[in-house]
Parts: C-alpha cells; structure tokens; sequence
C-alpha cells in the first residue's frame, strides 16, 4: 500500500508546435487588440492589401468580438 511501481505511472508529455504562421497571425491580433496602430500600419506589417483580407486574418474570440460592439457604442455614443 502507497507504493507505486514505474511501471503503473503512464507519463503522456504533449509537445506544443508553434508555427511561424501562428506567432505571426497571433502578433498582428494583438498589434489589434492593443489599439496603438492603424489599420494601414498594421496591413502594411501583415501584408494585406484590403481590409477585408486583414479582418478575415486576425483570429478575434466571440468575447473580443464583443468588447469591439461594446467600443463601437461608445464611439457613436448609442444608448444601451
């Protein structure tokens, strides 16, 4: 009792690959989400030639999605 052998522990070691695609798609969600940059300046740093490729690239979650609606009334002051 309260012995355990090596051969009853199962170690599963899972690697995380992070590919240069993927710090580069997160990189330009920040430069986003940071609201420091233009959207010129951040096209011009991912290589986008229309806003609508930039916006189909950044990976924005539903809550960040929300947040943006929530910036956008207080911009157009909308009432809530």
């Amino acid at each position: 009792p309260g012995n355990i052998s090596q051969s009853t522990i199962s170690v599963v070691i899972s690697e995380v690959v992070v590919t240069s695609h993927t710090a580069r798609r997160t990189g330009i969600t920040n430069m986003y989400l940071s609201y420091k940059y233009t959207m010129l300046q951040m096209m011009h740093v991912s290589g986008h030639k229309t806003q609508k490729t930039f916006m189909d690239y950044i990976k924005l979650s539903s809550e960040e999605i929300a947040d943006e609606l929530k910036i956008g009334e207080y911009i157009l002051d909308i009432p809530t």
